[in-house]
């Protein structure tokens, strides 16, 4: 079980390493399922996991490694400022 624990940690740290290093981050997202904003984040960023949105269907919780420039295009693009 230590065995298993160590690789986690190590997992982990290497990958907060690659992503500071290389400026990503992940981020997990709820949009519209089959909207704009799915088909966005299919082109430009990694989708890494998509499930049903549990509390309402409709929408998709896309977990995506994105970098700050793509973060803020999505942004820009798809969500409003108050």
């Amino acid at each position: 079980m230590f065995y298993f624990l160590g690789l986690d940690v190590l997992k982990g740290r290497i990958e907060e390493n690659l992503f500071k290093a290389t400026g990503r981050k992940r981020i997990v997202f709820r949009v519209p399922a089959g909207g704009k904003e799915a088909s966005w984040l299919y082109k430009e960023a990694a989708v890494t996991n998509v499930v049903a949105c549990p509390e309402n269907s409709q929408y998709l919780r896309m977990t995506v490694i994105i970098t700050d420039t793509c973060l803020n295009k999505f942004k820009h693009a798809f969500i409003k400022s108050k």
